[in-house]
């Protein structure tokens, strides 16, 4: 994840509040018609998170939230979001 991110829209990215820190080598060039970018570096413009607004909760970005959850509060709430979701009928 880069150092900076603009998120483009008030989605569930932007309410997760997402923490920073570069770990991506690869990019999404050309999302499919069913995804909005969600947020983007700040520094080389590369997406850096999208979702669905078609389905409940479908939140993709490019960067490691397995590795971040235990040190940083911000990357734990993907998780406890998608455990929210799934609990609801």
């Amino acid at each position: 994840m880069p150092n900076s991110i603009a998120c483009t829209r008030s989605g569930r990215y932007r309410a997760l509040g997402f923490p920073n820190g570069r770990v991506r080598n690869q990019a999404v060039k050309m999302l499919a018609s069913v995804f909005v970018p969600a947020a983007y570096s700040v520094e080389d413009d590369v997406l850096e998170g999208f979702e669905s607004s078609e389905k409940r909760f479908v939140i993709a970005v490019q960067w490691h939230p397995e590795r971040l959850s235990a040190r940083r509060n911000e990357a734990a709430r993907l998780f406890d979001e998608f455990v929210k979701e799934c609990a609801k009928p």
